[in-house]
Formats: structure tokens, sequence, C-alpha cells
């Protein structure tokens, strides 16, 4: 992995002036303008992505009003067919985002209300409690328990034992699967499917309509989203005349990808609260369109964006009315991400550019689509926001050099304060000189055990590092790096007065307060840095 991301840093300035070539791995939405200034980069650091992050395949897009659009797709989606812009992905989750935006459509029109409790519109259900709301559905605070967890759920068997041309109904699914709630309605906050799939029921016995019907006439053919398909019970596979991008999934757990294409979609069309495929074009579309106002009212647009602060841990950083609030280095983004078996969505909005941000890939490779957003948001800054990128920049190399030059520096300063005791009992200021050298050895060592802890916690959230959901592990962190800092300040003092004439140890000591706060500066970034997954 660190290998991986020393060569990322290398091909930055390379993505950003190098020219477009052509190939597989090279490939523009033929039917988009791509007319961003920038969209050679774009396509140069989606095919770095794909190769760095040994990705099976993805498809991009960005729209900033303004200043133009660009799609692009890079690897591919079964055997010498490379996945190209026009392909559909199953957007899994980001299908609830379209639900809970017929919901305040309908909300506006008087159909539905917030505020409207369960047993307004359905019977009763084991486990579920019939006083909430359906803006407690919306925001995830019902406490309703997720039937993805259970036992009897397709996620929860073995991916071989799944029955694909069985239909899963809802009534099977809020009847069978639902244990105890996590907490009482609007005590906390958990990610529930359940709760979209009793939006789904009351939408259809409110409208005495079905879900794709609404959201096909509000939103798909009004918006002119043409490379967007919802599967339903009645339509289980995508029409032959769009191409889909294969998924691929590792079935027998050998460690190699499988294509499961070949696999019927009818237990995952019937189930979901709303099942779309789409490309990633449409999706940028739709994210624009949505946040600019376009498609509901201000007023609804602002109760969306009134976000629940979920528990500490979650990719998001809060949760309104179906659409999720993630920051990056800072930026505020809002949209909705999506997994299923070989699918992964990432749907994003960034307020600040009014920039518009989707990715697909055809794989369950989590590293990969955080890699990919990771390469297009750094080119993004570059353009847009050119401090910030130069000083992540700094930061991220300066990082990487003190990461791979600090232990060889570490091993001189010990060897020196071996070699030195002599000197040291020798120096008129022994006391004076045993301090500087004991908190050299001292800082050198909370640099270490900072790196050393949060390289895993960065690498990999799955880690038991990630204890306390990270809150307390990141204070660590920052607590040891603060003390260091103070301490390499200090020695420089020390430096000065004690050993005047020691160029060698003014030198290093400047050059560990350089890193130490390089080390800061980028720990302070990472902080407000989630990945997307």
């Amino acid at each position: 992995m660190y290998k991986k991301l020393i060569l990322l840093i290398i091909f930055l300035f390379l993505l950003l002036v190098c020219c477009d070539k052509q190939g597989s791995q090279n490939k523009l939405a033929p039917n988009s303008e791509n007319n961003l200034p920038f969209a050679k980069s774009l396509q140069n650091a989606l095919n770095i992505a794909t190769k760095i992050g040994n990705g099976k395949g993805i498809s991009a897009s960005v729209i900033i009003p303004n200043k133009g659009s660009w799609t692009g797709a890079s690897g591919i989606s079964h055997e010498n067919t490379p996945v190209s812009p026009d392909m559909l992905f199953n957007i899994a989750s980001v299908g609830k985002h379209f639900l809970a935006t017929l919901v305040l459509k309908l909300c506006e029109e008087g159909v539905l209300r917030l505020d409207d409790p369960l047993h307004k519109w359905l019977p009763d259900y084991p486990n579920i409690d019939n006083r909430i709301t359906v803006h407690q559905l919306l925001n995830h605070t019902s406490g309703i328990f997720d039937f993805v967890e259970h036992p009897k759920s397709p996620y929860r068997i073995p991916f071989n034992s799944i029955e694909f041309e069985k239909p899963l109904s809802h009534s099977t699914i809020l009847r069978e699967m639902i244990s105890e709630p996590y907490f009482q309605p609007g005590k906390g906050w958990h990610y529930s499917t359940t709760n979209s799939i009793l939006l789904h029921i009351i939408v259809e016995k409110a409208t005495q309509s079905s879900v794709t019907q609404l959201v096909q006439e509000r939103f798909i053919e009004p918006l002119g989203l043409s490379h967007t398909v919802i599967l339903d019970e009645k339509i289980t596979s995508v029409p032959s005349n769009f191409k889909v991008a294969h998924p691929w999934y590792d079935v027998d757990r050998n460690g190699t990808l499988d294509d499961i294409n070949s696999k019927p979609k009818t237990w995952s069309a019937t189930f979901p609260p709303l099942m779309i495929f789409s490309s990633a074009e449409d999706l940028s579309k739709w994210s624009q369109a949505l946040y600019s106002g376009k498609v509901i009212s201000e007023n609804s647009l602002d109760q969306m964006l009134t976000f629940h602060r979920p528990t500490p841990g979650e990719p998001s950083t809060g949760y309104g009315l179906g659409t999720q609030e993630m920051k990056y280095g800072g930026i505020e983004m809002w949209g909705h991400l999506g997994s299923h078996y070989g699918y992964l969505t990432a749907m994003l909005y960034a307020p600040e550019h009014s920039a518009s941000i989707s990715l697909l890939i055809n794989e369950s490779n989590f590293m990969f689509i955080n890699l990919a957003f990771f390469t297009i948001w750094l080119v993004l800054q570059f353009y847009l926001s050119t401090f910030l990128f130069i000083m992540v920049t700094i930061s991220i190399i300066s990082f990487i050099i003190m990461f791979l030059l600090w232990p060889l520096q570490l091993t001189i300063s010990l060897f020196r304060f071996r070699k030195s005791i002599k000197s040291i009992l020798e120096n008129k200021d022994r006391k004076k000189a045993l301090v500087m050298k004991s908190t050299a050895f001292i800082s050198a060592i909370l640099v270490l055990i900072s790196v050393i802890l949060y390289f895993p916690y960065t690498m990999n959230a799955e880690t038991p590092l990630s204890w306390a959901e990270g809150n307390l592990f990141v204070k660590v962190i920052l607590l040891l790096s603060y003390l260091s800092a103070s301490l390499s300040v200090f020695m420089i003092v020390l430096t000065v007065s004690a050993w005047k004439r020691a160029c060698w140890s003014l030198l290093g000591r400047v050059h560990f307060t350089a890193i130490t706060i390089a080390l800061l500066v980028m720990i302070r970034f990472l902080i407000t840095w989630n990945i997307l997954f």
C-alpha cells in the first residue's frame, strides 16, 4: 500500500500536465461535450487510479456550472470489452436518494406529511413502533432494525446459496426479518434499509401508483436521464438495448474475482426500495439538478439538507432526509453512497464549487473507488482551489519523506547519543547537554509512535486501532504530535545555548522541527478527510 501511495504522489504532476493518450484505459464519453478545460487531466487521474488501485473498471463524471462537464471511463467490463461511459451500473443505495426526493415532492403536493405516523398508512408489523414518523424514516432516527443484518438476509448467507431467481417481497421482510429495534424512535441514529422499504409502501399506498412509475414520470423523463433504468417485480433485468458493466465478485473467496453478470437479478430487483441501473453522467445530472433547486422547492431542499449527526465512526458526518453529508479535506459534500455485490457507487455534490461528481465501479473494491475519488478530487482542487492543493501536496510529500528518512535519522541520532556520552560528561554544562539529548530522544520516540499508530489507522479503518470510533485515538495522536513539536522548538533553543559550534546538531534540530510541523499539518488535514466507504 505504501509503495502505491508513493507512486500516486509521483504521478500527480504527470497526470496534470501529460497529454491525453487514446487506448482501452482512456475513454471519453462520445455523447458528452467533455468541455472542462482540464478534462484530459481528469481522465489521466482515472487511468492512474485504475492502475494503482488494481481496479477492474470504472466510469466517472464531473459537472461544474459555467465551466463545463466531463465523463470518462477506464478498465474493463469483461473480457476484451472495456468500460464505456454510456454503460449502466447498479447504483444500489443511491436509489434511496431518488425515493427520498419523491417523498419530499409528495409532501409539497399535500399527499404526505413529514409528521405522518406509520399507523396512518400501514398495518402493524412486529418490532416496528407504529408511531414512527415519515421524517424519522427519512433520516434514519426511527431505530427500526435493518433487515440486511438479519441471518435470513441474502447478505448474511454464502453467495452461492442465494436464490437469485426467487423474489423477496417486502411483506416477507417486514414480517420475518425485523428484530428488536436499536433504540426508541428519535433517540439515536442507525442506518436501516428497512426505513426505505416502509417509505416505498407508504408512497404506493398514498398515491395508488407504483414508485417506479412515479420516479420515471417525475424525475427520469423530465431531466432527460436517458441512461437510467429502474428494476422492479415487473422488470427484473436491464433491457437489451442498454450496455451494462459486468459485476465482479470473489464468489468462492479464493482471491480471484468472478464475473457474476450471468446471475439472475430477480432477487435484487424485488427487495430494494428502489433498484436503479444508471450511468455516471446521469447521476451527475441528477445531483446537479436536485441540489441546484430544479427538482424540489427551496423549503424541501432545506429540510433535506438539515443534517442529523450520526454516531462517530460512520462515513457520513451527517445524514439529512435521504442525503448524506461528508467532508473531504474540510470541504463539505452532499450525496449518497451505494454498495451491492460487484458494484460500488458514489454520487457527490460540492456546494462550494456547485460541482457534481459521480463514480461507479464494477467490483466491491473499496480501496479502488476511494483512490479514484482522491485522484479526481486532487485534480479539481488544483484547478479550482490551487492554494489548498499546493498546501495538501506539500504536506503529503513532506509526510512521505519523513516516513522514509526518519528511521535513518533516528539511527544516526542514537548512534551520536552513544558516542557523545563522553563529551557530555566533559561538557561544562553537563546538565543542560543531558537534558538536550534526553529531549531529542523522547521527542523522536513520540513522533515514531504517532507515525506507527497513524498509518495502520489511515490505511485500514477496520483495524482494532479504530477503537472509540477513532475519536480518542485521533486525540492521542494529536497530543503526541503537539508535544513533540513543542519539544522540537525547545531543542533548538538548547542547541544554540549549549553547543553553539555544533552546526550538525543545529541543522538536525531544524530539520526535525520542520518534518514534525509537516506531520502536524498532514494529520490536521487527514482528520477532516473521510474515505468514501
